[in-house]
């Protein structure tokens, strides 16, 4: 019987053990993707001789005009101007001749701490890491853990 226990006790510290270095793996493959994703976007800035600012964890705001109307939040409805693109310059979607209307809190992370950074009338470029987007997910033609830039105009708030 005292075998017995013990051999449970046992097989539960292992599948804990299990638990925790497994989690610690996808800890440390979280932060390798930021980095990769962070390196990728302030490649993209010096390449394109571009400054921007850094709002949060991986998000980069180029802000050509911040705009001077009502600011979102992140539940608003936007009228929006937008194009997304991957570093390669491959566009994925567009509205530019067709503005669209949004309710922010059903799009990606990324949009929903963006954009408030805008005033209606503001316009600018947002780049963001995979975790911000579709993290490891593909997305039509956006592959998994790829990082996302959003040129955006910010026609109106609702």
């Amino acid at each position: 019987m005292v075998v017995s226990s013990i051999k449970k006790y046992i097989r539960l510290a292992l599948v804990l053990l299990s638990v925790i270095l497994i989690g610690s793996c996808s800890t440390e493959d979280a932060q390798a993707q930021l980095d990769a994703d962070v390196a990728i976007i302030e490649k993209y800035l010096a390449d394109n001789n571009l400054t921007a600012e850094e709002y949060d964890l991986g998000l980069y705001i180029v802000m050509d005009y911040e705009g001077n109307g009502n600011r979102p939040n992140s539940t608003s409805d936007v009228l929006i101007k937008y194009r997304g693109y991957l570093p390669n310059e491959i566009v994925f979607d567009e509205s530019w001749n067709n503005p669209a209307n949004f309710n922010l809190s059903g799009t990606i992370e990324g949009w929903r701490k963006g954009i408030p950074q805008f005033k209606e009338g503001g316009r600018g470029t947002i780049l963001m890491a995979s975790y911000l987007g579709y993290g490891k997910n593909a997305n039509g033609q956006i592959p998994a853990h790829s990082v996302l830039i959003f040129d955006v105009d910010l026609i109106a708030v609702y």
